[in-house]
């Protein structure tokens, strides 16, 4: 019998597959030495009045310090995979962080959040 895969591996794969790197939360620890997207789950609401959830995912986008005006491209790239070949499984949330630095491992991030929607088990 084969697994399904969860929605962060639907994900992950997709991106993937676009040549886009992708690391779980607290995994990728050195110097960011090229562009990569740390995806994770980011909580779940629920959708008022329906028997559904909402489940986030919080894309945060590195790129290396010398780097910063690849945050636009990179921002494109994931984008482009998520509202086109996964689209309606994900959606936007339209929430968006302002960018910032990471000293610890040398980068500059970008975050943003999209959402599916799952029936609640009863």
């Amino acid at each position: 019998m084969s697994e399904e895969k969860t929605p962060w591996q639907i994900i992950a794969d997709a991106l993937q597959a676009k040549g886009i790197d992708v690391f779980p939360p607290a995994t990728h620890k050195r110097d960011c030495m090229k562009p990569y997207v740390m995806l994770k789950q980011d909580g779940i609401g629920q959708v008022l009045g329906y028997s559904s959830d909402r489940v986030y995912f919080r894309f945060q986008i590195y790129v290396p310090q010398d780097n910063y005006n690849l945050l636009d491209e990179m921002e494109k790239k994931v984008k482009d995979v998520l509202d086109n070949d996964l689209y309606p499984f994900i959606l936007p949330s339209g929430s968006q962080e302002p960018d910032w630095f990471d000293d610890n491992i040398n980068a500059h991030m970008r975050a943003f959040i999209y959402h599916i929607t799952r029936r609640r088990k009863h």
